[in-house]
């Protein structure tokens, strides 16, 4: 009968994901993961297979994490307004993270599938809230999309920092100006 393991699969993420909320995807190694949990590697690769298994795992829970940053605010009140300001709360909250899943060339998610599990959710707030039909509807989300990752990016990378009602002041006229522009598209086409 094989020995009982010190060092547990979930210990090894959780040390990993620590490093890389605090550090970022470069610093995320056997050896660092190691050395938080005082053991050796062979932890590590008797969970993962690989370290490319193992930074998936991390990727995975990021994702989970943010993914709960969307599902709260969806039940909100104006819910594609809250999917907005959570997700510059999360590039404010998770600075590493946010760099991880949506910024730079190893961002693990393209924008156009931006809230990947959330994507049909917020989809459907949109055409709530707006009136628009779901041609629109995808227009005005990735119209915001693109204005609220600049917020966040501006967030995330500390270039800028924001407080809540200054977010709102911004949020606000750029969708009511986007939703007055798509609505007054539809009506020049049927002039």
């Amino acid at each position: 009968m094989p020995p009982k393991p010190k060092v547990f699969k979930e210990d090894i993420i959780n040390s990993g994901f620590e490093i890389l909320r605090e550090s970022g995807k470069s610093a995320i190694n056997a050896r660092a993961v190691c050395k938080r949990l005082n053991c050796s590697t062979q932890p590590i690769f008797s969970h993962f297979s690989s370290m490319e298994e193992f930074n998936n795992a991390l990727v995975r829970k990021a994702k989970d994490l943010y993914n709960n940053y969307i599902e709260n605010a969806l039940k909100k009140e104006r819910a594609f307004k809250a999917s907005g300001r959570a997700y510059i709360k999360f590039a404010k909250d998770e600075p590493e993270l946010f760099k991880l899943l949506f910024m730079g060339e190893n961002a693990e998610n393209p924008p156009a599938e931006i809230y990947d599990e959330n994507y049909g959710d917020v989809l459907e707030k949109v055409e709530l809230s707006s009136g628009l039909n779901s041609e629109k509807s995808k227009q005005l989300y990735f119209y915001m999309w693109i204005y609220t990752h600049g917020i966040a990016t501006l967030t995330a990378t500390k270039t800028e920092r924001f407080t809540d009602e200054q977010i709102d002041e911004i949020l606000t006229p750029a969708y009511a100006s986007m939703l007055e522009y798509l609505r007054k598209e539809g009506n020049d086409e049927r002039n």
